[in-house]
């Protein structure tokens, strides 16, 4: 089944006052407004009404969104407006809540309409592209006059106290020539509750303007000057654009159909009863939204499995390649679906504002990453407190948004009175830490709707309850029950008005005469708190409260259970019991670490879900009801400790938001968790425990590939920490790297490997994940990539060849493909230098004879230019890893495997001599011809026998000596040996 339809977008008027030359409907290339009759007949209109309500009551939909539209929907009057709206309500609001909206220019705006609106609570967004002269670059009526002062006249009446509560917002389109400074001074001056900054609609076809010169990415660098003003001053008004990016970067949702991978919900009806797709996509190509269906004649459920609107639903499926490959299509979902068309490919394109959505969402990462060290990375009572601090923040920003009314001022001051007191401010921080306040302050931060004072007033209440403090708040309650966090559930007769007092641990509810209270056993429902197996055998354990009513439980990937009656609750507990009994039994001091008192609350899930976490804040644990005690003691460790990842991520950035290492830190995280989760099964996991060490360690690598600035201070030392646990699991690893690091490979360092493995029985990727292990994640390792074998004079080729016909020969070497530094392995190199070589995140200098591959935070700096006409010089990472004062690692070879030393021959005085060199470049059969230096290496072995003794370390590893010294010395000494060896 599709993903349901949720906002409809109903045209009631074809025609528009003004002549805005950017209007994808009248300017852009459909150009169906033409046929369409003028105003939508009220006929249609009751169409539309009741194939709606049937739909909504078909998908079991609690509320759906009607939008009225144009063309200039005011231009159909305040009494078609009125009928329209009575009809919607009449057939809708039966099934489900109606939420009416109206997009508008504001030109026609009365007193009359705005009656109408607040008669059925149509909230209203305007479009206004910023001061007057802005404004009016595109905003002009048909004689070419100014819209600016009536639109203005539009936002005060709007914003009268009568008619506040309806406005949503202003609607701006970007135009460069405009500052954006201004711009948003201007909109931010007439105080709307939120503005939507749009980019103009453009395709590949018709691209967006740009100006001759200068950035490549104008319309993000305007976007991000009104970012850092936005930031700057509290962010005070919302910018939807950029809360999606915000919201996106942190693992929310997208917030904008311009932005993200959430499958488009939005249907459209044109005046004439035809459905259509977005609106946008008439900026495509003629007749591009259409879809030949009509409200007449077709079902909403019809539409819905449209093609066409299928393929906007299809998230990072429905993306092209390139986007998909990008790593920030979690924030930009390739951008609008109209931006990406071009004739040749359709909409399988990346949007035509890629560039500037990439630098866009890039910029805002960036800036907004805080890289201030916290404790609560080494620190649980830390991460405690700063999850304190954080929901408190939210719920101080909860405030200033809704302050001002009676009711919500009073639940405050109550809040504020219980934290004055030390003796209640411990219970209510207890409060505070419960993980579904901070879920329900989330959500309510997200709604643009006014937030119930019941939320605020139902905390403050629960917080003088626990606290057993007197206390007296009065609110328009809206539901048929009373919900107070961490205690439990008091049934109402139904919604209205309540006075709610606490005294002592009891509460009692007055609705007129009538009151209700928590000693009533028919009414009331405490939640349980819960005492483990392995506590009642006597081993220390948390106490957990079992939350299968709180209305912000839904927090999960999995749903969450209904409330259990008593029978079903106590068997989920003794599942849960016997569980406990056998991790104790497996792990006695499991329950002594700190991961066992990361939980605090368990939620029963639906059938199925296993073990879950919470969206937000620490300790929700979410349980299937149908867990079996034995997977139960298998993953609570693991998801206890993944609970400390998620706070500690919610609490301070790790890295990036949004970037490839963050990906990664979470990734190795996981990995690590589950590799130890599989140990605690080894007959039933062993196989599946290497699996995850392996993935662990390959999202490490990769971690250490990214550049430095991606991880944040905190993210280092994660990372650091996920080393060392992926190391003590590994077993052979951590040996490894103990051998490496007591041989003195420096932490940190640049480090140059020649190995041959064979008959040592170590794995290449132990050895590469050891010697990573060491340098640490600001460490980076080297190998030599050679390909000799690209070469029709080198001992390969000539072995290769040996026996072959001139005839043959020349086949053969017509034949030979060309060197691809992402693709052509080295086999001559050895195990270590393939297995580094095809590590995902490696770099490889682009020599098509002597490349290095390379893994590590400098290995593009090191790697990156290697001049084709140097094989191993000055213009080669030689050079540089030789300036970068790196070590030389020789593991089962010699001196005559030492490369370094071919950097000597280029510093000799007088110079060698040169010799031609030939390779296959660009395409099969196309011979490239250079010269560069004659270089020999048949007096290595010698040069290396030379060198003194105090400038090496030697061992011996798995039967393998390893030699270990550092480049700069070894290479001049080499140098003064070659002067004087070599005449």
């Amino acid at each position: 089944m599709p993903p349901p339809l949720r906002q409809v977008v109903l045209k009631l008027h074809s025609r528009c006052d003004l002549a805005c030359d950017h209007c994808y409907v009248y300017e852009h290339a459909d150009q169906s407004w033409r046929a369409r009759p003028i105003v939508i007949s009220e006929d249609t209109v009751k169409h539309v009404a009741h194939r709606l309500a049937a739909y909504v009551e078909e998908r079991g939909l609690d509320s759906v969104s009607v939008i009225l539209h144009g063309g200039e929907p005011l231009l159909a009057g305040p009494a078609r407006l009125r009928s329209t709206c009575a009809e919607l309500t009449r057939a809708l609001t039966r099934v489900a809540r109606l939420d009416l909206r109206i997009h508008t220019n504001g030109v026609q705006l009365s007193t009359r309409h705005l009656q109408v609106f607040r008669e059925f609570g149509v909230k209203v967004s305007i479009s206004l592209d910023g001061d007057r002269a802005a404004n009016d670059l595109h905003r002009r009526d048909r004689r070419g006059g100014s819209s600016y002062d009536r639109v203005i006249r539009a936002v005060r009446l709007l914003r009268t106290p009568e008619y506040r509560h309806l406005f949503t917002g202003l609607l701006c389109t970007v135009d460069l020539r405009n500052d954006p400074v201004a711009v948003h001074k201007a909109l931010t001056a007439l105080d709307p509750p939120r503005i939507d900054y749009l980019l103009p609609h453009s395709t590949w076809e018709s691209p967006p303007p740009r100006p001759d010169a200068g950035s490549p990415t104008p319309y993000a660098d305007w976007l991000l000057k009104i970012f850092d003003l936005w930031q700057g001053q509290g962010r005070g008004v919302r910018v939807r654009t950029f809360e999606s990016v915000l919201s996106t970067l942190r693992g929310g949702p997208s917030l904008t159909e311009a932005m993200g991978l959430a499958p488009s919900d939005l249907a459209v009806v044109e005046t004439d009863g035809s459905f259509e797709q977005a609106d946008s996509l008439k900026t495509a190509y003629h007749g591009a939204p259409a879809t030949g269906y009509d409200v007449h004649w077709n079902s909403f459920a019809e539409l819905a499995e449209h093609p066409g609107v299928r393929a906007r639903q299809a998230g990072i499926d429905g993306v092209s390649a390139e986007c998909r490959r990008c790593p920030v299509v979690q924030s930009c979902g390739g951008g609008l679906y109209a931006h990406r068309y071009s004739a040749e490919r359709g909409f399988d394109n990346p949007s035509v504002y890629c560039a500037d959505l990439r630098a866009l969402v890039d910029g805002v990462a960036e800036r907004i990453t805080d890289r201030t060290r916290s404790p609560a990375v080494h620190s649980d009572d830390e991460l405690r407190f700063a999850q304190e601090r954080l929901t408190r923040d939210l719920l101080s920003h909860l405030h200033h948004r809704h302050a001002g009314t009676a009711e919500w001022d009073e639940a405050w001051r109550l809040l504020v009175r219980l934290d004055s007191d030390e003796a209640t401010a411990f219970h209510l921080n207890a409060l505070l830490a419960h993980p579904y306040v901070r879920t329900a302050v989330r959500r309510a931060l997200t709604e643009e709707e006014p937030v119930d004072a019941g939320l605020l007033a139902s905390v403050a209440m629960a917080a003088a309850v626990r606290a057993r403090a007197e206390a007296v708040l009065t609110w328009d309650h809206t539901k048929p029950e009373l919900h107070l966090p961490t205690l439990g559930t008091l049934r109402l007769p139904g919604p209205g008005r309540v006075d709610v007092r606490s005294s002592g641990r009891r509460i009692v509810v007055r609705r007129g005469p009538d009151s209700y209270d928590t000693g009533d056993p028919e009414r009331w429902r405490p939640l349980r708190s819960w005492d483990s197996a392995a506590e009642r055998d006597g081993a220390t354990a948390p106490r957990l409260l079992v939350d299968d009513a709180d209305p912000y439980r839904d927090c999960f990937p999995r749903p969450a259970a209904g409330p259990l009656n008593s029978d079903d609750l106590g068997a989920f507990l003794e599942r849960l019991s016997t569980g406990y009994a056998l991790l104790h039994a497996h792990t006695p001091g499991w329950w002594e670490s700190d991961d066992a008192w990361l939980v605090t609350t368990v939620t029963p899930l639906a059938a199925g879900a296993g073990l879950r976490l919470g969206a937000h804040g620490l300790g929700a644990l979410g349980v299937g009801v149908d867990i079996g005690p034995g997977e139960f003691a298998r993953a609570l460790p693991r998801v206890a400790r993944r609970a400390r990842f998620a706070a500690l991520r919610e609490t301070a950035d790790l890295a990036v938001p949004g970037s490839p290492a963050e990906r990664l830190l979470d990734e190795a995280d996981d990995w690590v968790a589950k590799a130890s989760f599989w140990q605690r099964d080894p007959a039933a996991g062993a196989d599946r425990r290497g699996d995850a060490l392996d993935r662990a360690g390959r999202a490490l690598v990769g971690l250490g590939t990214r550049p430095r600035r991606e991880l944040t201070p905190n993210g280092a030392v994660l990372a650091g920490s996920l080393w060392t646990q992926w190391a003590e699991q590994h077993g052979h690893v951590a040996r490894l790297a103990g051998f490496f690091r007591g041989l003195g490979v420096r932490e940190g360092g640049s480090l140059l490997v020649h190995a041959s493995l064979g008959g040592s029985g170590l794995p290449p990727d132990e050895v590469r994940d050891a010697l990573l292990d060491v340098l640490g994640p600001d460490g980076t390792l080297v190998v030599p990539a050679f390909t000799p074998e690209n070469s029709d004079t080198s001992s390969a080729h000539l072995a290769r060849t040996a026996g072959m016909s001139e005839w043959e020969k020349a086949g053969f070497r017509a034949s030979m493909p060309p060197f691809e530094p992402e693709t052509t392995p080295c086999p001559g190199m050895g195990a270590l230098a393939e297995c580094v070589r095809t590590t995902p995140g490696a770099v490889r200098s682009a020599h098509p004879q002597t490349s290095f591959a390379g893994l590590g935070p400098r290995a593009a700096e090191l790697l990156g230019e290697h001049d084709v006409t140097c094989h191993l010089g000055e213009r080669s990472p030689l050079a540089r890893l030789y300036r970068d004062g790196a070590q030389v690692l020789l593991l089962g070879v010699g001196f005559e495997a030492c490369s370094s030393f071919h950097l000597a021959e280029y510093r000799m005085n007088p110079a060698r001599p040169l010799r031609t060199y030939r390779c296959v470049l660009r395409e099969k059969g196309y011979w490239f011809a250079y010269e560069d230096l004659d270089l020999h290496d048949e007096d290595f072995g010698e040069i290396g026998r030379m060198l003194p003794p105090e400038l090496l370390t030697v061992d011996q590893v798995a039967g393998k000596r390893a030699t270990l010294f550092g480049m700069k010395e070894a290479v001049d000494r080499a140098v003064s040996y070659m002067a004087t060896s070599r005449r």
